[in-house]
């Protein structure tokens, strides 16, 4: 509270502890949210590096000229992000021609959340179902 003096032109030592402590609470609030944003950015870079990986087996199978059987092989032919996993429901089944059949699988992220994916013949493109 200011006074009628003129020598006490200043806040008082409770206007500026006040002051302080609002922009502490808002300076919290900010940083909590702003760490879930880039969370949810990153777990989407990572969806995008699964996905990319999943599309690039029809080449492997095409260039090996063999058939991938995306369930018995998914630790030797997806390099995934660390803590990921994929988890497959419908075996999408390259073969040696870079085709592929329908396919569902889900990519698991390290908090336990799913990314459903659908593998499209015959260019075996995953997509994220809308």
């Amino acid at each position: 509270m200011r006074s009628s003096d003129p020598r006490n032109l200043g806040f008082s030592l409770m206007e500026i502890m006040v002051a302080l402590f609002l922009v502490g609470l808002i300076l919290t609030l900010a940083a909590q949210s702003s760490v879930g944003i880039y969370q949810r950015w990153q777990q989407s870079i990572e969806m995008r590096q699964i996905k990319s990986e999943l599309t690039n087996i029809r080449n492997r199978a095409f260039v090996e000229q063999r058939n991938i059987n995306l369930e018995q092989e998914i630790a030797a032919t997806v390099d995934l992000p660390d803590g990921w996993s994929v988890r497959v429901i419908t075996d999408p089944m390259y073969n040696r021609f870079g085709q592929c059949r329908v396919g569902e699988v889900s990519g698991v992220a390290p908090s336990g959340r799913e990314y459903p994916l659908i593998i499209q013949p015959p260019t075996c493109r995953a997509v994220q179902p809308s």
